[in-house]
């Protein structure tokens, strides 16, 4: 009988539930162990909002985090799983580099100004910024105007002011077995000092950095990254279990 792991999918700012489409044949095609997975959905494109929580049930759990994905997930799940996976993600958005700092804040201000007038315009620019280097405008996703009425403006505004501000603390309870960070050396979004920054935070983590990938590491990179992650959803197994 196959170990089960139950799996939190958390995505970050911008995206939905359904990035995480490309992953399904990788969850599902697993000899030694069954995935219980449940992915959470921060409701910006007309979906409703759900963030899941880890079943009562024994057995071995993991999150995968996208982005500010991180930091949308509450104490309770971080002190519950025994993987931790990080992926494209950040201590504090700004950095601590002064003149890094100011240029981020100024972005993330004049995305805000912009968001009720041309909320595509922002969410284009930022698809364009997350798939760098690999994708040109023309492939990525395009919202028509009839789209804007879907779009959860509120929700939108909400997290990416969150961003603003939201830092993990030394003492936040990472009490995972593992931690595995992910990061695109390309990345545009969160450029990839922030994944040092998170290793010097979390001793026990392990991180793994991937050449020519920006922001949209696990959409794009869906293979590499499943392989990295499957090696670390092994290694928690119970002995024997294998």
């Amino acid at each position: 009988m196959k170990e089960k792991i139950e799996l939190i999918l958390q995505h970050g700012w911008g995206f939905d539930a359904g990035a995480w489409d490309g992953w399904r044949s990788h969850l599902l095609q697993n000899p030694e162990y069954e995935l219980v997975t449940h992915r959470a959905e921060r409701g910006y494109f007309g979906n409703e909002k759900f963030q899941p929580e880890f079943s009562n049930q024994s057995g071995r759990k993991a999150v995968i985090a996208h982005s500010t994905g991180l930091h949308f997930l509450s104490p309770e799940i971080l002190c519950r799983a025994d993987l931790l996976v990080i992926i494209s993600s950040f201590v504090t958005f700004h950095g601590d580099d002064n003149l890094a700092r100011r240029r981020s804040r100024r972005t993330l201000h004049l995305m805000l100004e912009k968001l009720d007038l041309s909320p595509l315009d922002v969410l284009d620019d930022f698809f364009s910024n997350c798939y760098h280097p690999l994708l040109t405008r023309q492939v990525l996703l395009r919202r028509s105007s009839s789209d804007v009425d879907k779009l959860n403006l509120h929700a939108l505004r909400s997290d990416l002011e969150r961003i603003d501000y939201c830092r993990l603390e030394v003492d936040a309870p990472y009490t995972a077995r593992q931690i595995l960070i992910l990061h695109g050396e390309s990345d545009k979004v969160v450029p990839s000092g922030h994944a040092v920054a998170l290793q010097k935070l979390l001793p026990r983590s392990f991180l793994i950095m991937f050449e020519g990938a920006g922001h949209a590491l696990p959409f794009t990179h869906v293979a590499p990254c499943w392989l990295s992650i499957r090696n670390a959803l092994r290694s928690i197994l119970p002995v024997g279990s294998l």
